[in-house]
């Protein structure tokens, strides 16, 4: 009977003290009822993202592009290749040749929105099933056809992008910088899309039949 009290005080010390380690890892400025905590949670849980060594988040500052491509590619599962240099290098490299970028150049600066857009467009593939939406349009006043944003209406179909409201106006903000809370955000919500449930909830296809062929299509690529 002491044993097995020893060892039932034991295992619960031992789940105490996990508890209180992964309580002490959770970021200091990312507090329950902040709007971007449990995208950010759930970032750090997959892997995507890292604190700093003071143990914050820092939510609000801007992503840099390197940044960027360093989640991302985290985030879409790329195998980043062993490079010498700096700690971005890999998933640049990778990035480029996949076409997630244009450029490896303006590293350290913040990056708009639309790029960040483009570049998770291409990490998730979803070429694979821009044709589904192809016809739409989206109702942001501030939106621009250009090598980018190309990737907008995409997400605004499938309900990845709502855009701002503003002054009676819907807009989608290309142009401005996107943080860190964000890019947690925005992932979360691709990582959660259910293509055969946004399929499902559509009559682009009376054939159950075809429907699940075309979704099999689909994730066979």
């Amino acid at each position: 009977m002491k044993k097995i009290c020893s060892t039932a005080i034991a295992i619960i010390m031992i789940l105490m003290a996990f508890t209180t380690i992964a309580s002490a890892e959770d970021f200091s400025d990312c507090k329950k009822g902040d709007w971007y905590y449990e995208s950010v949670q759930y970032a750090k849980e997959k892997g995507w993202v890292n604190g700093f060594e003071d143990g914050t988040f820092k939510p609000n500052d801007t992503l840099t592009k390197a940044q960027a491509v360093v989640i991302v590619t985290r985030a879409a599962g790329i195998e980043v290749p062993s490079v010498a240099g700096e700690w971005y290098e890999g998933a640049v490299q990778i990035a480029k040749e996949k076409g997630l970028i244009y450029t490896n150049i303006f590293l350290d600066r913040p990056i708009a929105r639309e790029e960040v857009f483009y570049m998770i467009h291409g990490g998730y593939n979803f070429s694979a099933i821009d044709r589904m939406v192809e016809n739409e349009r989206v109702p942001f006043t501030d939106y621009n056809f250009n090598a980018y944003s190309k990737v907008i209406p995409t997400f605004y179909s499938f309900g990845l992008l709502n855009g701002y409201k503003e002054g009676g106006e819907l807009k989608v903000k290309p142009k401005d910088n996107l943080t860190r809370a964000e890019m947690c955000t925005i992932l979360k919500s691709v990582e959660e899309f259910d293509f055969e449930k946004w399929i499902a909830e559509r009559d682009l296809f009376s054939d159950e039949i075809v429907k699940r062929h075309l979704i099999e299509m689909i994730e066979a690529g």
